[in-house]
Protein backbone atom coordinates (compact mmCIF):
# COMPACT_ATOMS: atom_id res chain seq x y z
CA UNK A 1 0.00 0.00 0.00
CA UNK A 2 1.59 3.60 -0.76
CA UNK A 3 1.74 6.19 1.29
CA UNK A 4 -0.97 7.91 -0.16
CA UNK A 5 -3.62 4.89 0.35
CA UNK A 6 -2.39 4.76 3.87
CA UNK A 7 -3.16 8.16 4.83
CA UNK A 8 -6.67 8.08 3.05
CA UNK A 9 -7.43 4.98 4.73
CA UNK A 10 -6.64 6.37 7.91
CA UNK A 11 -8.67 9.49 7.21
CA UNK A 12 -11.59 7.53 6.10
CA UNK A 13 -11.53 5.32 9.47
CA UNK A 14 -11.28 8.82 11.47
CA UNK A 15 -14.15 10.61 9.71
CA UNK A 16 -15.93 7.22 10.49
CA UNK A 17 -15.53 7.03 14.53
CA UNK A 18 -15.89 10.68 14.79
CA UNK A 19 -19.55 10.55 14.32
CA UNK A 20 -19.65 7.35 16.19
CA UNK A 21 -17.69 8.41 19.22
CA UNK A 22 -19.21 11.76 19.39
CA UNK A 23 -22.90 9.47 19.28
CA UNK A 24 -21.70 7.78 21.52
CA UNK A 25 -20.42 10.51 24.01
CA UNK A 26 -23.73 12.33 23.24
CA UNK A 27 -25.86 9.06 24.69
CA UNK A 28 -24.06 8.12 27.92
CA UNK A 29 -24.95 11.91 28.97
CA UNK A 30 -28.54 11.43 28.10
CA UNK A 31 -28.11 8.29 29.96
CA UNK A 32 -26.56 10.39 32.93
CA UNK A 33 -29.19 13.02 32.63
CA UNK A 34 -32.19 10.38 32.66
CA UNK A 35 -31.02 8.66 35.48
CA UNK A 36 -30.38 11.78 37.72
CA UNK A 37 -34.25 13.17 37.12
CA UNK A 38 -35.52 9.52 37.85
CA UNK A 39 -33.98 10.25 40.99
CA UNK A 40 -35.09 14.03 41.81
CA UNK A 41 -38.43 12.58 40.06
CA UNK A 42 -38.07 9.93 42.95
CA UNK A 43 -37.72 12.08 45.79
CA UNK A 44 -40.64 14.43 45.02
CA UNK A 45 -42.54 11.48 45.02
CA UNK A 46 -41.24 10.33 48.08
CA UNK A 47 -41.95 13.69 50.28
CA UNK A 48 -44.96 14.77 49.07
CA UNK A 49 -46.47 11.38 50.41
CA UNK A 50 -44.05 10.72 54.17
CA UNK A 51 -47.35 10.28 56.10
CA UNK A 52 -48.47 7.24 58.27
CA UNK A 53 -51.88 5.80 59.04
CA UNK A 54 -52.45 4.42 62.58
CA UNK A 55 -54.88 2.66 64.39
CA UNK A 56 -58.08 2.17 62.53
CA UNK A 57 -60.98 1.52 64.82
CA UNK A 58 -64.63 0.70 64.23
CA UNK A 59 -66.24 3.30 67.32
CA UNK A 60 -69.62 2.37 65.89
CA UNK A 61 -71.12 -0.07 62.89
CA UNK A 62 -70.56 2.84 60.37
CA UNK A 63 -67.98 4.79 62.02
CA UNK A 64 -64.39 4.38 61.30
CA UNK A 65 -61.68 6.34 63.31
CA UNK A 66 -58.28 6.58 62.50
CA UNK A 67 -54.78 9.10 63.30
CA UNK A 68 -52.37 10.01 60.69
CA UNK A 69 -49.11 11.11 60.98
CA UNK A 70 -47.16 14.01 59.14
CA UNK A 71 -43.50 12.57 59.52
CA UNK A 72 -42.16 15.62 57.89
CA UNK A 73 -40.34 17.42 56.60
CA UNK A 74 -43.21 19.14 54.95
CA UNK A 75 -46.16 20.96 56.30
CA UNK A 76 -49.74 20.97 54.47
CA UNK A 77 -52.48 23.54 54.20
CA UNK A 78 -55.72 22.28 55.73
CA UNK A 79 -56.84 23.70 52.66
CA UNK A 80 -55.91 21.03 50.70
CA UNK A 81 -57.45 18.20 52.54
CA UNK A 82 -59.77 18.73 49.95
CA UNK A 83 -57.88 17.16 47.58
CA UNK A 84 -56.84 13.84 49.80
CA UNK A 85 -58.39 10.47 49.28
CA UNK A 86 -59.35 8.86 51.54
CA UNK A 87 -60.34 5.10 50.71
CA UNK A 88 -61.66 2.15 53.21
CA UNK A 89 -61.85 -1.27 52.21
CA UNK A 90 -64.08 -2.84 54.43
CA UNK A 91 -66.50 -6.11 55.16
CA UNK A 92 -70.15 -5.29 54.78
CA UNK A 93 -72.25 -6.58 57.86
CA UNK A 94 -75.60 -7.19 55.94
CA UNK A 95 -74.19 -9.62 53.12
CA UNK A 96 -70.36 -10.20 54.13
CA UNK A 97 -68.72 -8.75 50.79
CA UNK A 98 -65.50 -6.98 50.60
CA UNK A 99 -66.31 -3.15 49.72
CA UNK A 100 -64.35 -0.17 49.12
CA UNK A 101 -65.54 3.26 49.01
CA UNK A 102 -63.97 6.88 48.58
CA UNK A 103 -64.41 9.55 51.01
CA UNK A 104 -64.62 13.25 50.22
CA UNK A 105 -63.35 15.90 53.10
CA UNK A 106 -66.12 17.11 55.03
CA UNK A 107 -65.61 18.60 57.67
CA UNK A 108 -69.52 20.20 58.73
CA UNK A 109 -70.23 16.45 57.96
CA UNK A 110 -73.24 17.49 55.70
CA UNK A 111 -72.40 14.20 53.30
CA UNK A 112 -73.93 10.66 54.06
CA UNK A 113 -70.30 9.67 53.88
CA UNK A 114 -67.41 11.59 54.03
CA UNK A 115 -64.28 12.36 56.49
CA UNK A 116 -63.08 14.97 58.84
CA UNK A 117 -60.27 16.22 61.26
CA UNK A 118 -61.64 16.11 65.04
CA UNK A 119 -58.40 16.38 66.84
CA UNK A 120 -54.76 17.58 66.64
CA UNK A 121 -52.01 16.26 68.52
CA UNK A 122 -48.29 17.69 68.87
CA UNK A 123 -46.01 14.67 69.67
CA UNK A 124 -48.56 12.58 71.39
CA UNK A 125 -49.91 15.66 73.33
CA UNK A 126 -53.29 17.08 72.64
CA UNK A 127 -53.59 20.32 70.65
CA UNK A 128 -51.11 22.34 68.24
CA UNK A 129 -48.39 24.73 68.71
CA UNK A 130 -48.52 26.08 65.48
CA UNK A 131 -50.20 27.06 62.72
CA UNK A 132 -53.49 25.61 64.59
CA UNK A 133 -55.81 23.90 62.11
CA UNK A 134 -59.66 25.19 62.72
CA UNK A 135 -61.30 21.71 63.44
CA UNK A 136 -64.88 23.92 62.83
CA UNK A 137 -64.39 25.30 59.08
CA UNK A 138 -61.70 22.74 58.45
CA UNK A 139 -59.50 24.72 55.76
CA UNK A 140 -57.35 27.13 57.87
CA UNK A 141 -54.53 26.48 59.74
CA UNK A 142 -51.35 23.87 58.35
CA UNK A 143 -50.70 20.25 59.19
CA UNK A 144 -47.01 20.66 60.85
CA UNK A 145 -44.36 18.00 60.35
CA UNK A 146 -44.74 15.87 63.63
CA UNK A 147 -48.34 16.32 64.22
CA UNK A 148 -50.86 13.80 64.02
CA UNK A 149 -54.41 14.27 63.28
CA UNK A 150 -57.26 12.45 64.49
CA UNK A 151 -59.72 11.76 61.50
CA UNK A 152 -63.30 10.53 61.79
CA UNK A 153 -65.43 8.36 59.05
CA UNK A 154 -68.46 7.58 58.18
CA UNK A 155 -70.17 5.26 55.73
CA UNK A 156 -73.44 5.33 54.64
CA UNK A 157 -72.99 1.13 54.74
CA UNK A 158 -72.61 -1.00 58.04
CA UNK A 159 -68.82 -2.09 58.70
CA UNK A 160 -68.78 -5.76 59.91
CA UNK A 161 -66.38 -4.89 63.55
CA UNK A 162 -65.07 -8.75 62.95
CA UNK A 163 -62.16 -8.41 59.94
CA UNK A 164 -60.48 -5.70 59.82
CA UNK A 165 -60.16 -2.38 57.72
CA UNK A 166 -57.67 -1.00 55.25
CA UNK A 167 -57.78 2.68 55.06
CA UNK A 168 -55.65 4.86 52.27
CA UNK A 169 -54.92 7.92 53.40
CA UNK A 170 -53.71 9.29 49.44
CA UNK A 171 -52.67 12.65 49.30
CA UNK A 172 -52.87 14.53 45.97
CA UNK A 173 -49.80 16.61 45.02
CA UNK A 174 -49.79 18.58 48.50
CA UNK A 175 -48.83 22.40 47.70
CA UNK A 176 -46.49 23.82 49.89
CA UNK A 177 -46.78 24.67 53.13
Amino acid sequence: MSGFATIAAAWLVAMTLIPALLLFTAAGSLLVELQESTIESAKIALRKNNYKVLNVTVIQPHVIQFYVKNEGPYTHRAANFRYVDVIITYVRKVDGVISSVWLAYDPGRAKPEGWRITAVYTDGFAGEILDPIDLVDGYSGVWNERETIEVEAWLDDLIDEQYPVLVRFVGAEWVGG
